[in-house]
């Protein structure tokens, strides 16, 4: 059980990383090329604040440290290729 809860607390958190990168980046691009340049450098400060938290939790949370950082970071990357690819439809 602790497996599936650590997992899914990651997938969770990460996925909510990833949307907030996504909507950076819809509110930014709209605006001109250096939006664009901005909500970029925006996406790491995001990154390492998501991924800080569970660092900084895995004394707290009764989850596996490795298991939430491993399926936080895939959620971000999963939704964040995603969420590009619905970016460049537009």
């Amino acid at each position: 059980m602790q497996i599936f809860l650590s997992l899914l607390a990651g997938l969770l958190w990460g996925a909510a990383a990833a949307a907030l990168n996504a909507a950076i980046t819809r509110a930014l691009s709209k605006k001109s090329e250096k939006g664009m340049m901005a909500a970029s450098l925006l996406h790491l400060p995001v990154d390492v604040a998501a991924l800080g938290a569970v660092y900084l939790a895995r004394n707290v949370l009764p989850l596996r440290f490795e298991l939430t950082m491993i399926a936080a970071a895939v959620a971000m990357s999963v939704v964040t290729i995603i969420a590009a690819f619905s970016l460049a439809r537009r």
